[in-house]
């Protein structure tokens, strides 16, 4: 997928507003423990082509491997869910699911 940096730009604020008015999309569960997944299919960053939630991770537990996505580190993932909201791609690459229990 090719992206110019307009369209890009064009996404990553339209989804950003979506984020802003469905506060549902950033509702942290109540049973348990929340963490952010990738879905690394949807991603642009597994052609080094966007770097937003790895931007805006206030724990820094978001990497980056190129060719395959991101890679998200669960022991220090929050569940803020700013990766989330910041994602411009539509159906977003990122999402905040509850913790699986051992």
């Amino acid at each position: 997928m090719n992206l110019s940096r307009k369209e890009f730009l064009r996404r990553g604020l339209r989804s950003l507003g979506e984020a802003l008015l469905d506060p549902a999309t950033l509702v942290r569960q109540d049973a348990g423990v929340v963490v952010a997944v990738a879905r690394n299919d949807r991603c642009l960053a597994q052609r080094g082509g966007c770097f937003s939630c790895l931007e805006s991770c206030p724990e820094e537990a978001i990497a980056l491997e190129l060719g395959s996505g991101v890679r998200i580190d669960q022991e220090r993932c929050t569940g803020c869910g700013s990766c989330v909201a910041i994602c411009p791609v539509t159906p977003k690459a990122l999402a905040v699911t509850p913790v699986q229990s051992k």
